[in-house]
């Protein structure tokens, strides 16, 4: 009974019974937990156990053993926790048997099955794991797996790898001459592509793609609307356009309620929150991230991993307000289930903000850590902004002017949204701190008037507040006063 159940990662009676061919399961579970024999109960009714992870692998070796047959054996005891398994509908676990038992084919279509669920419940890692478990010829006669499988990669940060995928599932476009299979696959294809665009910081392609996968789309209540909407406002924020990136996070929050599309929704709802920050709407973003958290629980208890982003943007909410045990408990626990999905953005961006926690608890030898995390994740021009900011803060003036002068940046710049908001005030904040005083200051009044004038406020008030620190320090105790006011 041991050396048989040794398969199971967990078990319960029928498991067992199932596994073994045998009756007593149960009685059998019980008796070896009465004797203390390295069996771990996981809930209060005793019903799923585990083995102590040592025993289990003493029995896994002594399974291996069990002479020339015991191969055929152990995939005879994988195939029939796989059956049990997803008769009871827990294809995950399904999956992982099936594939233990050699039975590639078998495992093709359960995770195919299985693709959409584990993809928008955040089992990112766990479906990238399956399908590279796959014979590749194997995946040509499953293409929504493909599907699913490309925008997995993208998640991860896989963007080379998405897009020879992606030029894969193209080259597939026009195979059997069906017109209509045709738009279906062309709207998926572009809405990928704009996606990668995204990622990638190509807003002019991000757009462009995202408008060619809304052309093909005839059903209004498709939830690839969404993505299109996620697409468009991505770039519409990143070029400062904030009240029609605003308008479309907010549309694909409605299209994701609408279709059950959770990306559309906990995108929406974490970019949405992002913009309010920038307009200085704290107030609206704190209630759209709780209530958005609210209904997800309440509508989606399985959403899984997938509700990081509202985490993490709780608690970039709670940093802005200085309530920092409460930001560090929410940027912890959305990190944690960002490493579970693999979501190599999410993952940035938490880093990002458990860094900036990190340094308002004065703790900087871990901000300096955690961001050094963030950027192995995933390189970008934000995070590196947030360093030097960092290296300001900790008296760390050649590193800040290091980044200055490898920025692109310059003094007599004017100001340019695509090349970010965090990026041009560090820049400005460098340049005070190395002694560039009136420079800086010309610099950041440029990016004061850009700000107030395209209804940024967020912006404006750390400007004013940075401007007014400046003007202290230089004795204009009235001026600094007006800047507060």
């Amino acid at each position: 009974f041991l050396i048989e159940t040794s398969i199971l990662d967990r078990l319960c009676g029928p498991l067992a019974d199932a596994v073994t061919g045998r009756g007593d399961g149960q009685a059998m579970l019980e008796r070896l937990e009465a004797a203390n024999l390295f069996l771990l109960p996981l809930d209060a009714e005793r019903r799923w156990y585990r083995y102590h992870g040592l025993f289990a692998d003493l029995l896994r070796t002594q399974l291996a053993r069990t002479g020339a047959n015991g191969v055929d054996h152990e995939r005879e005891l994988h195939r029939r926790a796989a059956a049990w398994h997803e008769q009871e509908g827990l294809l995950g676990d399904a999956i992982t048997h099936t594939l233990a038992a050699g039975d590639k084919a078998t495992a093709a279509a359960l995770i195919d099955r299985a693709a959409h669920d584990a993809f928008y419940s955040g089992e990112t890692r766990a479906l990238i794991q399956w399908v590279e478990a796959l014979p590749s010829d194997l995946l040509a006669d499953y293409p929504h797996l493909l599907h699913a499988y490309a925008w997995a990669l993208i998640r991860t940060g896989r963007l080379d790898e998405a897009e020879a995928l992606t030029d894969r599932i193209e080259r597939d476009l026009h195979a059997d001459g069906d017109v209509a299979a045709e738009r279906s696959l062309g709207a998926v294809v572009a809405a990928i592509r704009s996606r990668i665009a995204a990622y990638r910081g190509d807003h002019a392609q991000t757009i462009a793609y995202a408008e060619a996968s809304l052309a093909l789309i005839d059903d209004p209540r498709h939830a690839l609307r969404g993505d299109a909407a996620l697409g468009r406002g991505f770039a519409r924020n990143a070029l400062g356009e904030t009240d029609a990136a605003a308008a479309a996070f907010g549309e694909a929050i409605r299209i994701g309620w609408a279709t059950e599309h959770m990306q559309a929704i906990l995108w929406g709802a974490r970019y949405l929150a992002v913009v309010r920050l920038v307009q200085g709407r704290l107030g609206d973003a704190e209630a759209l991230i709780a209530d958005t958290l609210d209904r997800v629980r309440r509508e989606h208890p399985a959403a899984g991993a997938t509700i990081s982003a509202l985490l993490i943007s709780r608690g970039e909410i709670h940093y802005e307000r200085n309530r920092l045990a409460e930001a560090r408990r929410d940027i912890v626990a959305g990190l944690s289930l960002a490493h579970r999905a693999g979501d190599a953005k999410i993952l940035m961006n938490g880093y990002v903000a458990r860094a900036l926690l990190e340094q308002a608890e004065n703790q900087p030898e871990a901000a300096m850590a955690t961001i050094g995390r963030a950027a192995q994740v995933f390189g970008s021009t934000h995070e590196a902004a947030i360093r030097a900011w960092l290296a300001l803060r900790q008296g760390n003036l050649s590193a800040a002017r290091r980044w200055a002068d490898e920025s692109g940046l310059g003094a007599d710049d004017e100001p340019e949204a695509i090349k970010g908001d965090v990026q041009q005030i560090t820049y400005g904040r460098v340049l005070i701190a190395t002694g560039q005083v009136t420079a800086g200051v010309r610099y950041l009044e440029r990016l004061l008037a850009a700000a107030e004038a395209n209804g940024r406020d967020g912006r404006a008030i750390e400007l004013l507040t940075l401007l007014a620190m400046t003007q202290h320090a230089r004795g204009e105790r009235p001026q600094a006063i007006a800047m507060l006011e």
